[in-house]
């Protein structure tokens, strides 16, 4: 990290950002939280409460895929006689610190300058869709371990560390079934290497591939004998409904503005990185163009669920890859210096773009505060956090901005 501040005092910061979320955090029960769309957590808190049995009666094949987190925490509560709730919520904020804390290692690797890696990292944290849902409705955790998982073989990725990637494989799977999609990043790099003749050891590429065809054939096999029926019409939906099905233009437009109200920040790196093709692109190496692939592969596929599979769900299957696009553009950046000034207003505007309308009270107690209210106050805040960038970046390269 260019510049660095001294490392145990970065973690602390970090740490007041993480605490700064949760203490403007709305806490609900899973009633509560079934009211605003998490309706996914009463069939893993079916799991959680039949464990150590199997919970007998059906539960959507989408679930019931994921029962090993699940059944292993019911398992846990059984053993330990822990309320769930208390449980899960330990769990989940001991994982979304573990994400901050590898993120944080990889940005140390990448060697990034030191704002812009604060400013990335609050990025993360005060995104409203990434660590405030999960406070909110910790029976989600399947998620966070699959993100946790993806950040894990960024890290192989990037820094060559084996362990980590078969322990984020494992966890991927294990998680979400969209870990089949990491065979894609897999092959092209073992296609790659076999055309260009580099130097690359594919071997563990291949183990993952079958790592991964094994676990999911697995879990296929057994939640469908515990829980559902395997269903490969749901597969065949979740890559190619936006296809086949006429939507309406309301639909469509919807469609669009929740995934970009949910990736503001990702959507001005991306425009001006493509604005100065010209100066970035000389950082665009093999490892960097991996990590884009891995984050866009899971980035794209809930796009091509579209409205009627994916639907409002869009924000929160997008978010899971947030934080490998965000070491993408960790990397093409890298270099960019923002000043201690903007730096805090830049992270003022994050935190204030995380106020969700269901995810947190603070700005209830001022006014009647709707998701109207919040959409604009997304809107207005990464507008002004474009408008700094676009100095700095003027101001590092002016010769080549357009």
């Amino acid at each position: 990290m260019g510049k660095n501040y001294n490392l145990k005092s970065y973690m602390i910061l970090l740490f007041l950002i993480y605490l700064l979320l949760a203490l403007t955090n709305e806490y609900l029960n899973i009633q509560e939280g079934f009211l605003i769309g998490f309706t996914d957590s009463v069939s893993y808190l079916k799991i959680i409460e039949a464990a150590p049995n199997f919970h007998n009666d059906p539960i959507a094949p989408q679930q019931g895929y994921r029962f090993i987190i699940p059944y292993f925490i019911g398992t846990l509560l059984y053993l330990t006689n822990i309320d769930d709730y208390i449980l899960l919520m330990f769990l989940m904020i001991i994982l979304q610190l573990w994400i901050i804390y590898f993120f944080n290692q990889i940005t140390l690797y990448i060697g990034s300058k030191k704002n812009f890696s604060l400013i990335m990292t609050s990025a993360l944290i005060f995104n409203a869709y990434n660590f405030r849902p999960g406070l909110i409705n910790p029976y989600m955790i399947n998620d966070w371990v699959f993100m946790f998982g993806l950040l894990l073989i960024a890290a192989y990725v990037l820094m060559n560390k084996k362990n980590y990637f078969y322990i984020g494989l494992i966890l991927c799977s294990i998680a979400r079934q969209t870990s089949l999609l990491l065979n894609i990043l897999f092959l092209l790099v073992i296609i790659y290497n076999f055309i260009f003749k580099k130097k690359i050891k594919t071997n563990i590429y291949l183990y993952g591939i079958l790592i991964n065809i094994f676990i999911f054939a697995f879990l296929s096999f057994a939640s469908s004998n515990l829980h559902t029926n395997f269903s490969l019409n749901m597969y065949i939906k979740a890559f190619s409904e936006i296809f086949t099905v006429d939507f309406t233009l309301l639909e469509i437009i919807t469609f669009i503005l929740r995934f970009i109200n949910t990736h503001f920040f990702i959507i001005i790196l991306l425009i001006f990185s493509i604005i100065n093709i010209g100066i970035y692109k000389k950082l665009i190496n093999f490892k960097t163009l991996s990590v884009g692939i891995l984050g866009l592969i899971i980035w794209i596929q809930p796009i091509l669920g579209g409205p009627s599979f994916t639907g409002g769900n869009i924000e929160r299957l997008t978010i899971i890859s947030m934080p490998i696009i965000l070491i993408f553009f960790l990397q093409i950046f890298k270099d960019l210096e923002i000043n201690l000034k903007y730096t805090i207003l830049i992270i003022l505007l994050l935190f204030i773009s995380s106020m969700h309308h269901n995810y947190t009270f603070f700005l209830n107690y001022f006014f009647d505060y709707k998701n109207f209210h919040f959409a604009l106050i997304n809107f207005t805040s990464h507008l002004i956090i474009s408008i700094i960038f676009y100095k700095n970046i003027y101001k590092s390269n002016p010769n080549n901005l357009n």
